[in-house]
């Protein structure tokens, strides 16, 4: 089967003739718009083929117009997902120059894929609890796991496990994360790292966090010098006891070795309710060091980090073996530098969107002592992200 993925269809092609255009209600037809749903919800896994098709039902199915110059159905139908969540859905049949049978289906969005997924994952999950079997499989068991989220009230949150058993591929019940995959394909287990409730204008809104680690095929951890880690954020609003997702970013690139920052700090970062979170990363390599600041902030429907400057430099390791060889007579030792810094939000600008940094440096510049220079950092709306002030002593420090 060779697949084609445009922005507005998903399209597949099914290698096989027909002489005749197969209809809408054909079961060949509706198999390839199973299989092509089945991809767009990370449910591809040929093991679980049989019974994702079996939860994926159609309803009211119809032809709207046929076009016989090109010998194409478009179609409508009813999705309905685990005989629970339903959808209405457009898609095409044609066959093609080489009476090849081609399926297009346009594009379901983000929200309904998520819906469509918890609730066939809820069905299959009930099938085999109800079997008895005692057969328990990972991503069968996504749905109704009351271990999955823990809210900072120690209350199961089923609309936010439900929200990530969309976004993510599957949950590993064993190590309690998510497994997520960057764009080189690299498996992440995503761990919930926090999650705050803060009451913004008379509006309940949640702040979670999800930290990863580089892992194999198997769950193993297998982060190595080149990966980095990743991180998740989601920002939500309660309405009518249900949570609405109003920014995200899944995949996040941060941190080294395959690991993440982890303990984000949620903080007031604007004012009028504004909110977002902070941490540092770090890396080291051959006695050198470096840290970096991050601020995560909503940005529209998105959350980017707004800061990812240095926060700090050392070469103390590779000072203290150039002090080696200076003694030995190989070359000599120049002094070291360690320099480290922390910053506060000036909070006094209140007709900003999203409050200036004053970042304050201390340590040894080589072997010169640095304390409590200051520097500040405006934020660009513009480019949505702190400027650097050209003389910040730590802008051109390593890597």
């Amino acid at each position: 089967m060779k697949k084609i993925y445009l922005s507005l269809l998903l399209i597949f092609f099914l290698v096989g003739c027909a002489k005749e255009t197969p209809q809408c209600s054909d079961e060949k037809t509706l198999d390839i718009v199973r299989q092509i749903l089945s991809e767009e919800m990370n449910l591809a896994d040929p093991a679980l083929q049989k019974e994702v098709f079996e939860n994926l039902k159609f309803e009211l199915t119809k032809a709207s117009s046929f076009d016989k110059t090109n010998k194409k159905y478009l179609c409508e139908s009813k999705l309905i997902s685990g005989g629970n969540y339903q959808v209405p859905i457009k898609y095409q049949s044609q066959l093609g120059d080489n009476e090849e049978h081609l399926v297009a289906m346009n594009k379901v969005d983000f929200e309904d894929i998520s819906k469509l997924k918890a609730a066939l994952l809820k069905a299959m999950n009930q099938k085999s609890t109800n079997n008895g079997n005692g057969v328990k499989d990972e991503t069968q068991n996504q749905a109704n796991n009351p271990e999955v989220i823990t809210s900072i009230l120690g209350v199961a949150n089923p609309s936010f496990e439900q929200l990530l058993n969309g976004v993510y591929q599957k949950y590993i019940p064993s190590q309690k994360c998510w497994i997520a995959t960057d764009e080189n394909r690299q498996n992440y287990c995503m761990k919930i790292d926090s999650f705050d409730k803060v009451n913004v204008k008379g509006v309940n809104r949640f702040y979670a966090i999800l930290s990863g680690t580089a892992v194999d095929d198997n769950g193993e951890d297998n982060g190595s010098h080149a990966s980095s880690g990743l991180v998740a954020a989601f920002i939500m609003e309660e309405n009518a006891k249900q949570l609405n997702l109003i920014a995200s970013n899944s995949k996040i690139a941060m941190g080294s070795w395959g690991g993440a920052p982890r303990r984000w700090e949620l903080i007031k970062i604007g004012p009028d309710g504004f909110y977002g979170w902070k941490n540092q990363s770090g890396f080291s390599s051959m006695g050198d060091s470096v840290t970096f600041f991050h601020i995560l902030a909503p940005y529209g429907a998105k959350v980017k980090d707004i800061a990812g400057f240095k926060s700090g430099v050392s070469d103390e390791g590779s000072c203290a073996r150039a002090r080696v060889h200076a003694n030995e007579g190989s070359y000599s030792a120049e002094p070291c530098t360690t320099l480290d810094s922390s910053f506060e939000f000036d909070t006094s600008k209140t007709t900003e969107k999203v409050f200036p940094l004053i970042v304050t440096v201390e340590g040894k510049d080589k072997g010169v002592a640095i304390s409590n220079k200051k520097y500040n950092f405006n934020f660009d709306e513009k480019k949505w992200a702190y400027t650097m002030p050209s003389d910040y002593i730590l802008k051109d420090r390593m890597y």
